[in-house]
């Protein structure tokens, strides 16, 4: 299933919250891409208030946020400064994915293999194309 939206401002984005919040379980994961500034942050950001977490912030420099409810626990990962297999792995990724009661969020997947990612968990990609000041956001299951 594959969706898609044009958001030419914050307020755009209930459409976009609504079906991540209808859609996404416990277990899943979801790859950001989008290049620098594209917002990525700012959605997940979005996303964690709509479930009542004020406290989302970029994760760009200490890699990996942990965001939690009572209902459910969001690992977050900037992955934008790792450069090689190595800096993944300190990251504990793996750990991460592993962790079958939370759901994982991943800006710049790019930097990951795809064998790295659960077979057994659910993966979505939502990716962000900036088209002049607007943004075209498109979500599909990998």
């Amino acid at each position: 299933m594959s969706e898609q939206w044009l958001v030419k401002s914050v307020k755009d984005l209930d459409p976009v919250l609504k079906h991540m919040k209808e859609l996404l379980k416990v277990g899943d994961i979801v790859l950001f891409r989008g290049e620098v500034g594209a917002g990525k942050t700012t959605l997940i950001n979005h996303f964690a208030k709509a479930l009542g977490i004020d406290n989302s912030n970029s994760p760009t420099f200490a890699i990996h946020n942990l965001y939690q409810t009572s209902d459910v626990k969001i690992h977050h990962l900037d992955l934008y400064r790792i450069s090689n297999e190595e800096d993944l792995e300190s990251t504990g990724l793996a750990d991460f994915m592993a962790d079958k009661n939370s759901i994982v969020f991943i800006e710049w997947p790019e930097r990951l293999v795809k064998s790295q990612l659960p077979r057994q968990r659910r993966v979505f990609e939502l990716s962000i194309k900036l088209k002049n000041d607007d943004r075209e956001i498109f979500w599909r299951e990998v």
